[in-house]
């Protein structure tokens, strides 16, 4: 079967593609999970500062007024790769977040450096992650912004750079 050097090309270019695409896939996967972790933290931080408004940071939040959900929502945003298992038990539980609310949260580049992803797919995941974000934002807001400000907001969108790679440097 002759196939030319073009098609050759062309099919490792297919098959880096979808190898991106997919890889590309699961960062966002990932991304969007850490997200929503961070965002139920948030939520039971809101709900104990309503209780206790003095509160100013989760290090002042004392273990022994949260029931065992909030504790997992409080711990799991924290969570390193290498650390264990989440505890069952309450104790088990109050105890880790004694050990963990030393821990700053993580941005989102830092978690994935954590979960051992690529420099350069990280890079790329946060360009388009950044940009479907920014859209989603534009897309809900256009009923609350004049037609100028949606127009801005769109053009802006549009100048993010979305990085590809160079595979004309691979030789046959």
């Amino acid at each position: 079967m002759n196939l030319a050097k073009g098609e050759i090309i062309q099919a490792v270019r297919d098959m880096f593609e979808a190898k991106n695409t997919l890889t590309m896939q699961k960062v966002n996967n990932e991304l969007n999970r850490f997200n929503k972790r961070k965002n139920k933290a948030r939520q039971i931080f809101d709900k104990i500062k309503k209780k206790e408004p003095h509160l100013t940071s989760l290090l002042q939040i004392n273990s022994t007024c949260l029931c065992a959900e909030d504790l997992k929502g409080l711990i799991i945003v924290l969570k390193r790769k290498g650390d264990g298992a989440m505890p069952k038990g309450i104790n088990e539980l109050k105890e880790r977040w004694e050990r963990v609310k030393f821990k700053i949260e993580l941005t989102n580049e830092q978690h994935l450096i954590d979960q051992g992803y690529d420099a350069d797919i990280i890079k790329s995941a946060l360009i388009v992650y950044k940009k479907d974000y920014l859209h989603a934002a534009a897309t809900l807001s256009v009923s609350l912004q004049t037609e100028t400000d949606t127009v801005n907001a769109l053009l802006s969108l549009a100048s993010v750079p979305t990085p590809k790679p160079n595979l004309d440097l691979i030789e046959l």
